[in-house]
């Protein structure tokens, strides 16, 4: 463990047991499983971990001192994105800090926003602040305890934030109360984004306090196309139908299909695939790709990669593009030089299992035209495993 560093002005730099550095309040109670080095929502973090990727669109809404959004940095800041929101201005100054720490603070694809998600924009509203319990700031009154302060902040909805065309992969939830409302403020952007995941607390007497009864907010959820799953022990995910409310302190899954959050599912856009330098390739040609046809050279590889992590298991792969002319699919690992399965396709619609013996940590897909097609167009590839 390494040992916080002391800033003046009650402030520490801890870092998170996987090594990103956080910028805590020190006065605040929540500071201390920091301060301490002890594992932050162990339960969560194996959930969060597998849904993150190199390319993972994410939302941090609650972010407090930036644990979620510092993990997020080391993961997707490359080729993804981050929004962070905090109400709190004093905590906010935190979050900034712990993005500087990551060096994240100023990239263009990582946004910071001091304001309160909700499912209004342009109001102001009382935020509760207890100094002794950051992350208990809550815009629900009843939670207010002694030395509790009001601080007005403005409203935002995260759809107003992310606008009318983002599309996000990941969510995280985290408002003492208020996550109805959040919900609410980001249904259009939960209409448009296939394959999103939302990580929430969601205790249940708060729920019933603020929202009237978790099975109302469940009712709710599955009106979004979402299933709801109880997180457990180690990340396991446990579901629940509306009609079997969830009860107690509880972080769930928002989804539509658990199998990335359960660590059964690779999804590979095309965009991080490599492309052998015999295309020379545009960039308006690889996301998706789509090589101008006459430079399609057969029997040369087109793509590979991208050298990722697969536990051993049977896999369902579809292909999300258009491809009209045989194909030549490979899965191999140690650069190529092993080859666990070779498949000529026609189309993209055919179906492709295989095989894979053991866990590898450099698995790549490999793709080469045997003559040229008629047609193709690739945007991503999914591994199911079965």
């Amino acid at each position: 463990m390494r040992q916080p560093i002391y800033c003046g002005d009650h402030q520490a730099i801890c870092h998170l047991p996987s090594g990103e550095p956080v910028v805590v309040d020190t006065r605040s109670d929540d500071s201390l499983d920091y301060l301490l080095g002890w594992e932050i929502e162990r339960h969560v973090m194996p959930v969060f971990h597998r849904l993150l990727t190199p390319r993972t669109r994410f939302i941090d809404v609650g972010a407090n001192f930036g644990a979620y959004s510092a993990i997020a940095a080391g993961h997707c800041i490359s080729q993804g994105s981050i929004l962070a929101v905090e109400a709190n201005p004093h905590v906010f100054r935190l979050l900034e800090r712990t993005m500087y720490c990551n060096r994240a603070r100023h990239l263009p694809n990582v946004r910071l926003v001091n304001m309160a998600a909700s499912d209004a924009s342009g109001q102001t509203v009382n935020l509760s602040v207890a100094p002794n319990a950051l992350g208990g700031s809550s815009l629900w009154r009843p939670r207010q305890t002694q030395g509790c302060q009001d601080v007005a902040v403005p409203t935002t909805t995260i759809d107003d934030l992310v606008g009318d065309d983002t599309i996000i992969d990941l969510v995280k939830i985290d408002v003492e109360g208020h996550e109805p409302y959040v919900l609410r403020g980001m249904s259009k952007l939960i209409a448009r984004s296939p394959h999103i995941n939302i990580i929430m607390e969601m205790f249940s007497v708060i729920v019933e306090g603020v929202f009237g009864s978790t099975r109302a907010l469940q009712e709710e959820i599955s009106s979004y196309g979402l299933r709801l799953f109880v997180i457990g022990e180690n990340g396991a995910l446990s579901e629940r139908a509306p009609e079997t409310p969830v009860t107690g302190n509880q972080y769930v899954l928002l989804t539509r299909d658990p199998a990335q959050a359960e660590g059964r599912l690779l999804r590979i856009d095309a965009g991080a695939l490599s492309v052998s330098p015999l295309y020379d390739l545009r960039p308006e040609h690889r996301r998706p790709l789509s090589p101008p046809l006459e430079r399609i050279q057969p029997t040369a590889h087109l793509f590979y990669g991208p050298y990722a992590k697969l536990a051993a298991g049977t896999y369902r792969v579809t292909f999300d593009g258009a491809l009209d002319g045989p194909f030549i699919i490979s899965f191999v690992s140690d650069g190529g030089r092993t080859i666990f399965h070779n498949q000529t396709i026609n189309s993209f619609a055919d179906d492709l299992e295989f095989t894979l013996p053991h866990d590898v940590t450099d698995f790549e897909v490999v793709g080469t035209p045997v003559s040229r097609p008629q047609h193709f167009v690739l945007r991503q590839v999914s591994l199911l495993r079965l």
